[in-house]
């Protein structure tokens, strides 16, 4: 290659540094000779200066020391000194010109370079020397050997084979073009000026100029899993992460680059690293084009060993995100195949909540936020259910916000819903009352039913802001059914949730959450819940007699039964006698299914009467049904009046005309009367 004007670098001990242009004649002379001040080659000797002094005799004395590009005959001597873990500047002022450093390292050391043009038409091109000149690496913007020119120039994880004095040429990729530069260099093995990163806590720290980056250095064990997160807190950093094992080989990297571009996103997450090896592991942090700058905050937790706080099942915890990038840890206790809930409420600030699980060793097994195709949509709640564990072992779950910028405090609930911790026994049948007192919290309720079993409950609002949900889990913790007064995702805030006629896939103990529709709001509740296929404490309704009853209670429905035969037709009326009560009448088949209902209801609205008819229903099938009756509103209470009556053919004992009731048979109920016959006197 043509070396004609190429620089050398030149040191004068007395009268500082600079550089000298050269033509490839002369390069190819300091074989056999030496340059004067003047540029000319002269035979056998170095000198330097106007008097053309002999050098090397003493220190006092002016010298100079050439580096010669051409690698092959002579090595490059010294430059300027390049530190690690610091941002040198340069200028390339002219075409052709090359800067040199030099720096010192050992072998099996790993480096990386970073260089940026930051005036004119430079195109950063950067070769590295080894102690004896020959030629390492270069790295610059060249396609299949055509310089494309770009801006920004990396050379990255370089491994020195040997110790001692390396150099490095900086020049433009064409050798035609100049411009002002930055670069920067890092011992990736053994970062110099690094800052602890401490796992569980935020750091915050600044990128000043092009080309800088800010070292971190933290301590782990073979198979340790962590997590990275920094987001920019001020200009226009867009982060880059890069994470370097204790050799300093590049484990893995994060930026919000597409196809080679950086996209100028301000958070950048790296997560569920798996460590190789133990030792002290280098976190280089810069910006994502190596050309802006900023402030950052960065945070790294360690997923499969993080000593966070222990959250319990079933109950509230709260706590506070006050920085970006902030993580709080908790863990808790698993087994293989639990299956676990969790809410996460915003109860202050701008936080849009964001949750993630590690299994114990530290993989990532769920998450949820409010995303959308990658973008926080800002919501203040977060859900993440029916998760199930792979393995037992103490779990790890990190929250923090969705986007990594904003703060607030927070409430989170978790529940193992396979088997909760802390539930109460839901009898059927019967009212039982509750209180969310708090914003994520659900109560947990058990009870205990068999496979085809068919289950109604109803949770009603009995004070504050509360607006009930309500999900049942099967005995392995996998979500049944669920139900709140929602639409399109929405809570609309009513004050009743039904949830009718589940049917139970299978024998065990089942679990009941509830909770807000939308997790914020408070009060206390009434619930209630009945088996329609065999209802506990049902009373019998016999045909063509009046029954009275109470409904005491919010959500409360009093039950009962009667026998039937397929195609008979019934008729149920149900009168409130006193108070509030707008009856409402439900009837289900002997499999537990709903076949009708009745009440005074107008699109959904109770209208508040005094009667309600339940005419002409014929029955499909031969056993024993249920009726529930109860509240229009499921809200107010009162005495009523219930009666019936069977057309077809009922069973034994009941009217098939269903016009004038009979008497049951006499061997059923004996008529037992008596006859006095009168005294008479025979007439005279």
């Amino acid at each position: 290659m043509a070396l004609d004007g190429v620089n050398i670098w030149m040191a004068n001990m007395n009268n500082g540094t600079g550089f000298k242009t050269v033509s490839e004649k002369e390069v190819r002379a300091t074989s056999l000779g030496a340059i004067s001040d003047t540029g000319s080659v002269v035979n056998k000797k170095i000198v330097s200066g106007r008097n053309n002094m002999k050098c090397m005799k003493n220190l006092k004395s002016l010298f100079v020391v050439v580096g010669c590009i051409l690698i092959s005959w002579c090595s490059p001597v010294w430059g300027a000194n390049l530190p690690f873990g610091h941002v040198e500047t340069g200028s390339i002022s002219e075409a052709a010109q090359s800067n040199s450093y030099t720096f010192s390292a050992n072998a099996n050391d790993v480096i990386d370079f970073t260089m940026v043009a930051t005036s004119g038409t430079l195109s950063p091109k950067i070769c590295l020397y080894n102690p004896v000149g020959t030629e390492i690496e270069c790295a610059s913007d060249n396609i299949d050997g055509d310089c494309v020119g770009g801006s920004v120039t990396e050379m990255n994880t370089v491994t020195l084979a040997s110790t001692g004095t390396y150099t490095l040429l900086v020049n433009d990729c064409l050798g035609t073009n100049t411009g002002n530069y930055a670069i920067y260099s890092q011992r990736t093995n053994d970062p110099s000026g690094a800052v602890n990163l401490p796992f569980g806590k935020t750091e915050a720290g600044t990128i000043t100029g092009a080309a800088q980056s800010s070292s971190y250095t933290f301590s782990a064990d073979a198979n340790d899993v962590v997590d990275l997160t920094s987001t920019a807190t001020s200009g226009t950093l867009s982060p880059k992460i890069r994470l370097y094992s204790p050799a300093g080989a590049l484990v893995a990297s994060a930026s919000d680059n597409i196809d080679g571009d950086c996209v100028g996103g301000s958070i950048t997450e790296m997560n569920a690293v798996a460590l190789l090896s133990a030792g002290t592991y280098t976190v280089l942090v810069g910006d994502c084009t190596d050309t802006n700058a900023g402030k950052f905050e960065i945070y790294a937790q360690r997923t499969d060993d993080a000593s966070g706080s222990i959250i319990s099942f079933g109950q509230t915890k709260t706590g506070t995100i006050s920085e970006a990038a902030q993580s709080n840890t908790y863990d808790f206790s698993g087994s293989a195949n639990d299956v676990v809930d969790f809410t996460m409420v915003t109860t202050s600030g701008s936080l849009s909540p964001k949750i993630r699980v590690y299994n114990p060793a530290g993989g990532l097994v769920a998450s949820a936020s409010d995303n959308i195709d990658g973008d926080c949509v800002g919501g203040s709640i977060t859900e993440l259910n029916t998760v199930t564990l792979p393995s037992t072992g103490t779990y790890t779950v990190l929250v923090g916000d969705c986007s990594d910028t904003n703060t607030g405090k927070y409430d989170i609930y978790a529940q193992r819903t396979n088997n909760p911790s802390g539930a109460s026994n839901l009898p059927f049948g019967k009212t039982e009352t509750g209180t969310i007192s708090a914003a994520a919290q659900s109560h947990t309720y058990t009870f205990s039913a068999n496979a085809n079993d068919v289950v109604d409950f109803t949770v009603v609002a009995a004070s504050g802001s509360l607006s009930p949900k309500i999900r049942v889990y099967s005995p392995t913790g996998a979500l049944v059914a669920s139900a709140s007064d929602n639409i399109d995702g929405d809570c609309v805030g009513g004050s009743i949730t039904e949830l009718n006629t589940v049917t139970l896939p299978s024998t065990g103990k089942f679990t009941v959450l509830i909770g807000d529709c939308s997790d914020t709001n408070s009060g206390e509740y009434d619930i209630y819940a009945q088996r329609t296929n065999k209802p506990s404490g049902a009373l019998n309704l016999p045909f063509g007699e009046t029954e009275s009853g109470t409904i005491s209670e919010a959500a409360q429905s009093n039950s009962y039964t009667f026998s039937a035969n397929a195609s008979d037709v019934l008729d149920v009326t149900m009168v409130a006698t006193s108070g509030s009560l707008s009856p409402k009448i439900r009837l289900y088949s002997p499999t537990g299914a709903l076949l009708a209902s009745a009440s005074n209801n107008i699109d959904g609205d109770c209208v508040g009467g005094s009667t309600t008819e339940m005419n002409n229903v014929t029955l499909p099938s031969t056993g024993k049904y249920t009726v529930l009756v109860g509240d229009c509103a499921d809200t107010n209470t009162g005495n009523y009046n219930i009666s019936s009556e069977c057309l077809g053919t009922c069973p034994a004992g009941v009217d098939s005309s269903a016009t004038t009731p009979h008497l049951p048979p006499q061997s059923e109920y004996p008529l037992i009367f008596s006859v006095t016959f009168p005294t008479f006197t025979p007439a005279r």
